[in-house]
């Protein structure tokens, strides 16, 4: 069955590279566009078979595809189906994408192996991305193709580099065939400011992660692009590992904030991380109120998206002021109930020192208006249910709860008129 399924893939391989040489198979196509069905099966198809046997007589027809494979209309499908591009391909500028480029993403040894014996071939090239052979190589993990490339003197550091592409990816094995090369800079900056152990703490690939803090040229706090911190990408991601991998260095600052201000227990509470706070939480060196360049502290942060989880485990420090405001007068239980963040209010209007009437600093709309104007119906009642909460207080343009229900929210109206508020009471413009 071996043999037979062998010819089999062969014969497949052979009849779409046929197809795909001939004057057909390179046109733009009348019902045309790159990502035709025609076009795109042909040339996946041969891509697979091509890589499950290889045959002689399918060798010279790939080699004549792959030496003119610029402008070739499948060119144009392949680099349409990468992801991860910030920028605009421009499908008319040549040279877009070389044969060498191709076999290198597809990882056909083979094929590699042909095309960079070939007198002429320049296995530097970069490609319309800026990316050469080595790149793609990296990028999708085709570690023997990588390692013919450096054989052959390619250290292709493109927009972004291969150790960076197998970085993000969490290619294990790509980073020490990289590193085995004294040219390699384990801690380089790519066109973005990014390092490859920042791509690794980013995406949690604890194993090139570890792989890359072995290393004493890579700094595990150092900042990159926009002095973004290591640790504070993991703890945004929520990736406990890394986290708890950085956190054992002594040379990471688990309180450092990065430009704007933001901390890595800011990042953890801002998307509801609650492994991830607790750890931060844990260190002496954290503190629990900070807050970033907008005045906004892990407890609002935690409360403006709705991790009552999160918000229940700063209010426990007694260094955490739950009611301080940002930087434009608001605080946590204002954002929670303009939110409509129900359990987020539930919580902090039973603190003490929170202060479930009190308005912003130019003295308009608290909690209880807010949560009517945007027709929070679970807010408004537990609020309503809080002593120290007036349902027919005015703010400073007169507009009391209901005033500002009577714009559309029925439910909020019908709430607010069983606590025997005053529904002929004037807003500010009657």
């Amino acid at each position: 069955m071996g043999s037979f399924s062998g010819t089999i893939h062969s014969t497949m391989a052979e009849t779409c590279l046929t197809y795909l040489n001939s004057q057909r198979g390179q046109e733009p196509f009348g019902e045309s566009h790159p990502r035709s069905p025609r076009h795109t099966f042909s040339r996946i198809f041969f891509l697979v078979q091509a890589k499950r046997d290889h045959s002689y007589r399918a060798k010279l027809p790939a080699s004549n595809l792959f030496n003119d494979y610029n402008n070739h209309i499948s060119t144009k499908i392949l680099l349409n189906a990468q992801t991860g591009y910030s920028y605009t391909i421009d499908f008319e500028k040549p040279p877009l994408f070389s044969g060498l480029h191709c076999a290198s993403l597809f990882g056909i040894v083979e094929i590699v192996t042909q095309l960079i014996g070939m007198e002429g071939c320049d296995i530097n090239r970069r490609d319309c991305v800026d990316n050469t052979p080595l790149v793609w190589a990296a990028r999708c993990g085709h570690e023997r193709v990588a390692e013919i490339l450096l054989e052959r003197g390619d250290t292709g550091p493109g927009g972004q580099t291969p150790l960076s592409w197998a970085a993000c990816n969490g290619e294990e094995g790509m980073p020490n065939i990289l590193l085995e090369r004294g040219e390699t800079n384990p801690d380089i900056l790519d066109n973005k400011g990014r390092t490859p152990l920042r791509c690794a703490v980013f995406n949690g690939h604890e194993g090139v992660a570890k792989i890359l803090l072995e290393r004493n040229e890579v700094s595990p706090d150092g900042p990159y692009n926009r002095g973004q911190i290591q640790l504070s990408g993991a703890a945004w991601n929520g990736h406990e590992g890394v986290v708890k991998m950085l956190l054992e260095r002594d040379e990471v600052n688990p309180d450092q904030a990065n430009i704007d201000g933001r901390t890595p227990l800011l990042s953890a509470a801002w998307n509801g991380h609650t492994e991830v706070v607790k750890m931060l939480l844990a260190r002496d060196e954290v503190s629990p109120d900070n807050p970033n360049n907008v005045g906004r502290t892990p407890l609002l942060s935690a409360a403006f998206s709705g991790h009552d989880g999160v918000v229940k485990m700063p209010l426990e420090r007694d260094e955490v002021n739950p009611d301080r405001p940002d930087c434009y007068g608001q605080g946590p239980l204002k954002y929670g109930a303009a939110n409509g963040r129900v359990e987020v209010v539930r919580v902090l209007s039973d603190w003490n020192e929170v202060n479930p009437d009190k308005p912003n600093n130019d003295d308009r709309t608290p909690p209880l208006q807010c949560a009517a104007l945007n027709g929070r119906e679970g807010v408004v009642r537990i609020l309503l249910e809080r002593d120290k909460v007036n349902p027919d207080k005015p703010d400073n343009h007169s507009q009391t709860p209901l005033s500002y229900a009577e714009n559309g929210y029925l439910g909020v109206v019908k709430i607010l008129l069983g606590r025997d508020v005053d529904p002929c009471k004037p807003d500010g413009f009657g």
